[in-house]
């Protein structure tokens, strides 16, 4: 049902944005509206309340943008020349005859009240060729700091649209825009074979995207951090990039490097493996703050070398080998807000290969290493 719903809404959305755009290219005048001031019918707790409630409210009509706003009108004026009674002032049919006068297709009207510690505003948008509501908006709110974001709320609901279809039209907003950043945090990387290990080391990234396009890349250095084991490191480096192909959804392809070094000092076993490989990406953004990336991909070159005392080196060159097991790549970012998040990632790689360069039967042999980390992000949008 909740599916259906949203789907009903963005339909509701892109006829609303194409009715527009028509009506632009029809150089078809906007309603054009004025807000007047609020009756309170008790006091909330700010001074000249019913003169800033209109004003907040027709700054966020202004910036929703269905309507042509114009001046405020003053209810001083309209009593001195109207000789109306605050108490009619807000009757449609009043409303409508003053928005004759000034010459607006639409006049909101307002009231206001506090009953407990609950504030209740309600707005209505009447017409004034009929006298008849267009829409309105009704408000509760406990905290008066809250106000403005709930005004604008008011605005969207004003201008013919619901709280969801306002959270859809603000996120695609936000999505149009241009973003980069940059994330560093910890990582930790584990050699699961020959020697069981791990170590710490910095990671750092830089991203970047757009409504149409998005860039990620990350790069776990090789510098241990006590107080892991200094003897083994994981090093990597991964880029991918997309392209959006819907609201929730994107697909592109990437590059990853992989090293592995571990060695032992009770046995004489050392460890060096290198990966090379590509992906498919595949990015899911539920929400404008949150997207996860899958990818998984094959092996573009693979060389794996052991010290157990005597040296030898396996190799692999084939392409999608083990696919899709290697390499996979798994992350999820999250924003707190329009700059600061979270980022957690899991990188897998591994590979077996054919012995080219040692003593005894030839055979196979199988590395693998992990890596994963927790990032700070900080992002600007412009």
């Amino acid at each position: 049902m909740k599916g259906s719903t949203r789907l009903f809404n963005l339909v509701t959305i892109i006829l609303v944005i194409g009715c527009q755009t028509a009506m632009a290219q029809g150089n078809a005048e906007k309603l054009k509206i004025g807000v007047i001031e609020f009756e309170e019918r008790s006091p909330i707790g700010m001074a000249n309340a019913s003169k800033i409630l209109p004003e907040i409210l027709a700054e966020a009509l202004v910036k929703v943008g269905v309507y042509e706003v114009t001046e405020r009108l003053l209810i001083g004026k309209i009593l001195e020349e109207q000789e109306l009674a605050l108490s009619g002032i807000i009757a449609p049919s009043n409303a409508a005859a003053i928005g004759k006068i000034y010459g607006l297709d639409a006049i909101v009207i307002g009231t206001f009240m506090k009953v407990g510690d609950s504030i209740t505003i309600s707005m209505r948008l009447v017409d004034t060729s009929t006298g008849k509501v267009r829409t309105a908006s009704t408000l509760k709110l406990g905290d008066i700091n809250t106000l403005e974001a709930q005004l604008e709320i008011a605005g969207y609901e004003l201008s013919g649209f619901s709280r969801e279809q306002m959270k859809i039209i603000k996120e695609d907003a936000l999505k149009d825009k241009f973003r980069a950043g940059v994330s560093v945090g910890p990582g930790i990387g584990i050699v699961s074979e020959y020697i069981q290990g791990s170590s710490l080391s910095p990671v750092v990234g830089i991203f970047f995207s757009s409504k149409a396009i998005y860039f990620d890349l990350l790069a776990m250095l090789p510098f241990a951090i006590p107080p892991l084991s200094l003897e083994h490191s994981v090093a990597s480096i991964s880029a991918g990039t997309g392209v959006y192909l819907g609201r929730y959804f994107g697909l592109g392809a990437g590059f990853n490097y992989f090293v592995i070094e571990a060695t032992q000092d009770a046995d004489p076993v050392k460890v060096y493996g290198e990966f090379a490989g590509i992906y498919l990406n595949a990015r899911i953004r539920p929400t404008v703050r949150m997207a996860i990336d899958i990818g998984i991909g094959g092996s573009l070159g693979t060389v794996s070398k052991t010290w157990n005392p005597d040296y030898t080196q396996y190799d692999d060159d084939r392409l999608f080998n083990q696919f899709p097991i290697a390499p996979m790549i798994l992350s999820f970012e999250y924003y707190f807000d329009d700059n600061w998040g979270i980022k957690a990632f899991f990188l897998f790689r591994g590979s077996d290969g054919v012995r080219t360069v040692g003593t005894g039967e030839p055979d196979t042999n199988w590395l693998s290493g992990f890596a994963t980390g927790l990032l700070v992000s900080y992002s600007f949008a412009f």
